[in-house]
């Protein structure tokens, strides 16, 4: 859901409340935030977000050593307020507390995140890595090697010649994306838009997000961006 004011412009806050962009989103925060902090009965616990886990369907929080807590404070089905920033923009949510430990804390994934930026997960820009490909099936029954633009849990851009390849709003195909260090990923996509290229005026940027990537999906993007950040 996206609040406009009354003027009819997008407003500072907004919503993503599909469970897909949700989890990749948490995701990249495992990979991508140092410090979150769990606002639990008017006290703040700092710590990190680990993977979800996927068969208890729940976000986990490693508190820092040394932080102490009445028990009573975090029993099961306690509200608890989850905040953090990256270098641009800040991001909370609310959820439950489902099993807490001295070592992690289990936590309902949340409905929604409210964040303050327009892309509830940054992609990375591996532009200038040639082994990060998608394989696409065409409609016509064609494979097409592309190169990737930008790519995250969430979403992915891809490099296209406009005189090679047609791209619309709304299309849906599959693919194989392949990651260094990595085996390929099939992946189903969603068209969001088609941009220029900055770098290359002959050349398209078409942007997507992943449809039905699911868990292990996410935790394979998110695993190999970690693994070659910086190289």
């Amino acid at each position: 859901m996206i609040r406009r004011n009354r003027g009819g412009s997008v407003a500072d806050t907004e919503f993503v409340t599909q469970q897909e962009a949700v989890v990749a989103h948490l995701f990249w925060v495992t990979g991508t935030i140092e410090v979150v902090s769990v606002a639990v009965a008017g006290r703040s616990v700092s710590g990190r977000m680990l993977p979800p886990d996927p068969d208890r369907r729940a976000a986990i929080f490693e508190p820092a050593p040394g932080q102490a807590l009445p028990e009573r404070a975090l029993r099961k089905g306690k509200v608890v307020l989850v905040k953090y920033a990256s270098l641009q923009d800040e991001y909370q949510f609310k959820t439950q507390l489902m099993e807490v430990t001295p070592a992690r804390w289990l936590m309902a994934i949340p409905r929604d995140i409210r964040r303050t930026d327009r892309r509830m997960t940054r992609r990375n820009n591996v532009a200038g890595n040639r082994r990060y490909t998608i394989q696409l099936h065409k409609p016509d029954g064609t494979l097409r090697t592309l190169l990737v633009n930008d790519l995250s849990p969430a979403g992915i851009g891809i490099v296209f010649d406009p005189q090679l390849d047609r791209f619309s709003e709304g299309q849906v195909m599959k693919g194989e994306l392949s990651i260094p260090g990595q085996d390929p990923l099939s992946v189903r996509l969603e068209v969001l838009n088609v941009r220029t290229n900055d770098t290359v005026s002959t050349e398209r940027i078409v942007g997507a997000r992943f449809v039905g990537l699911g868990f292990v999906g996410c935790e394979a993007i998110a695993t190999g961006l970690n693994r070659n950040a910086g190289g």
